[in-house]
C-alpha cells in the first residue's frame, strides 16, 4: 500500500454516515473472512450508494486487496475506480438465455483474476436481466471449482459479492413483453441467486438530506383533487420567461475562465427537451466564448428522378431541405470556435 492510498481511505471512512459505515465494517469483515456471500445494498439515487463503493474500494485497495468493480451500465462504471461494464468485464454475451454462460475460459488471464479477487461490486444491478446474474455465476463456480471443488455449490463461486440499486427506477429492458414479463426478467426473481442476498438499505438521502423527494400535493381553485405541487424556492432558478442569460450564468459560472477545462464541463449540464431550444443555448453560449467563428454548412439535395418518373428535386428544393432538423441528421450550419467543445 503507498501514503496516498491509505490516506485517501481514510479520508473517505471519515465521510461515512452512521448507516454506511455499519454497512462498510459488515462487508468488509465478509472480505477478511473469505465468507462467500451475496449482499445487495439499495437505496435510490442520492442515497449514497458510490460513495459507499468508493469508500470500500479505496480500503480494500490500500490492503492489497483486489477488488472488481463493475456497473450495468456505461456511465455508472465511470463513477467507480477502475471501473468496467460487466459485459466487458465478465464478457457476458448479449443474447442470453437461461442456460447462458460468459465467455471466460478456464485458466485464462481473466479467470485468474476473478479468482484473486477478494470483492465484487456491481452497480445498478437492477437494470441487469437475471439471467446475466445467473450466466455470471454459473462461470464463477466452473472457474472456482477448480481451486475448491465445493464451488460449484456456492453462489458465485464462493465469492463475496456486493450488488447494488434502486428497484424504484429502471428495471431490464425487455422487449414485446407485458409488465409481469419485465418484473421476472430483474434480479428478485432469480431463484438461485436472491434467496442467498443479504439485503440493506440506505435510507439517509446525501442530496436531499432533509428533503426527501416528496412534497405535499395541492388543489388549485376548482379542482377537487389535489394534483399539483410547489417547487422548493431553492430548487428554483430566478429568471424572466425564455430567458437563457440566467439559466447559462447560473449552470455555467465563471465560464470565460474555464470553458477549456474538461473537468469544469463534465460537472455541468443544460437538460432539455427539444431540439430547438438545444440549438438556442449552444449559440447563446457560443457567442460568450472569445475568438473568431468559422462556420460549415450542410450540403443539401434529393435523388432527382425516382422510379415513378416523379422530379422530387423540384418538389424538395435546397430551401426547403436547409430548413429541416432532424434526429441523427446534422444541422444545416456547424458553428465552431477553437477551444470550444
Amino acid at each position: 500500500m503507498t501514503h496516498a492510498q491509505t490516506q485517501e481511505s481514510n479520508h473517505l471512512q471519515r465521510g461515512l454516515k452512521v448507516e454506511q459505515k455499519k454497512i462498510l465494517d459488515t462487508l468488509l469483515q465478509s472480505v477478511y473472512r473469505q465468507e462467500g456471500w451475496v449482499f445487495f445494498v439499495y437505496g435510490s439515487g442520492g442515497i449514497g450508494k458510490t460513495y459507499l463503493w468508493r469508500a470500500l474500494i479505496s480500503k480494500l485497495r490500500s490492503e492489497n486487496h483486489i477488488v472488481l468493480a463493475v456497473a450495468s451500465s456505461g456511465i455508472a462504471s465511470l463513477l467507480l475506480p477502475g471501473g468496467r461494464t460487466t459485459h466487458s468485464r465478465f464478457k457476458i454475451p448479449f443474447a442470453l438465455n437461461e442456460y447462458s454462460c460468459c465467455n471466460i475460459d478456464q485458466g485464462s488471464d481473466l479467470a485468474h483474476l476473478i479468482e484473486k479477487a477478494s470483492l465484487i461490486i456491481w452497480d445498478e444491478a437492477p437494470t441487469a436481466h437475471r439471467h446475466a446474474f445467473e450466466a455470471v455465476d454459473r462461470t464463477f463456480r466452473d472457474i472456482m471449482q477448480l481451486r475448491h471443488p465445493t464451488s460449484m455449490e456456492k453462489v458465485f463461486g464462493g465469492k463475496v459479492v456486493v450488488l447494488g440499486g434502486d428497484f424504484g427506477q429502471i428495471l431490464p429492458v425487455v422487449k414485446k413483453v407485458g409488465r409481469a414479463d419485465v418484473i421476472d426478467a430483474s434480479i428478485s426473481k432469480s431463484l438461485t441467486i436472491w434467496p442467498h442476498c443479504t439485503v440493506f438499505k440506505l435510507e439517509t438521502n446525501m442530496r436531499l438530506l432533509q428533503r426527501d423527494g416528496k412534497l405535499p400535493a395541492i388543489a388549485k381553485e376548482g379542482e377537487d383533487e389535489p394534483m399539483w405541487i410547489n417547487i422548493p424556492d431553492d430548487l428554483l432558478i430566478k429568471a424572466r420567461e425564455d430567458s437563457i442569460d440566467e439559466m447559462v450564468e447560473s449552470v455555467y459560472l465563471d465560464l470565460l475562465q474555464e470553458y477549456t477545462n474538461p473537468t469544469y464541463l463534465q460537472q455541468r449540464a443544460i437538460l432539455t427537451s427539444k431540439y430547438d431550444m438545444v440549438d438556442k443555448i449552444n449559440d447563446h453560449i457560443l457567442k460568450m466564448i472569445p475568438g473568431g467563428e468559422k462556420v460549415y454548412k450542410r450540403a443539401d439535395r434529393v435523388c432527382p428522378i425516382t422510379k415513378t418518373g416523379v422530379n422530387v428535386e423540384a418538389l424538395c428544393p435546397t430551401e426547403f431541405l436547409n430548413t429541416l432538423q432532424l434526429p441523427g441528421i446534422p444541422n444545416r450550419e456547424l458553428k465552431l470556435k477553437v477551444g470550444c467543445p
